[in-house]
């Protein structure tokens, strides 16, 4: 009866444990090849006034990256269209990263540096300002390879990304963890990548 009830004892701690741990390590990074992406909430439609809220989101996130809800800026005013602005503010330290996305360009600053592309043609640029690198990818019509650098974040835009192996879907965010990471962006896909150098 005693080695029943001792048996019976170690074999649930053991599957509690055994079904926990592997979350844990994932949810604390410590698997360097793992990606981790967290979803984005959708865009909320504002009438283009200039005078919208920020709504920042939580999410499990590197302390120096703060995010904001993601805003569809309505052209006409009244209901969605192709000619709504799409925006995104992100908060880097004590600056501040705004991505817009239009139908036809992108255009991404970090204070008052900025890049701006056509959506329809490849481009990977950079920004490198106050100790971060903004790199702006786009694969235009065709599928393209990329190198992610260490220990920052991935937002899809657009589209549909790998990372180390992971799929990035549009409006998600991944944490890149360990060293250079190789990926690829599928066509029309548009990635930000965010690194902290400091």
């Amino acid at each position: 009866m005693m080695k029943r009830r001792s048996f019976l004892k170690h074999t649930a701690l053991i599957t509690v444990v055994g079904s926990l741990l592997p979350t844990e390590l994932v949810k604390a990074g410590v698997t360097a090849d793992k990606q981790v992406t967290y979803a984005l909430p959708h865009a909320v439609p504002q009438v283009r006034h200039g005078n919208y809220a920020l709504s920042s989101i939580d999410l499990p996130l590197p302390s120096w990256v703060q995010m904001a809800q993601p805003n569809r800026l309505l052209a006409n005013g009244v209901e969605t269209s192709s000619n709504d602005l799409t925006t995104h503010r992100i908060q880097v330290g004590e600056h501040a990263v705004t991505y817009i996305q239009s139908e036809d360009l992108t255009r991404v600053s970090l204070g008052d540096v900025f890049i701006e592309c056509a959506n329809d043609q490849p481009y990977e640029q950079r920004i490198a300002a106050y100790g971060y690198t903004l790199t702006l990818l786009n694969s235009g019509a065709h599928k393209k390879s990329i190198v992610l650098p260490q220990g920052g974040v991935a937002i899809a835009y657009r589209g549909y990304s790998e990372v180390a192996h992971h799929p990035i879907q549009e409006n998600e965010v991944a944490v890149l963890h360990g060293k250079e990471i190789d990926g690829a962006l599928n066509a029309y896909t548009t990635l930000l990548v965010i690194s902290n150098h400091q």
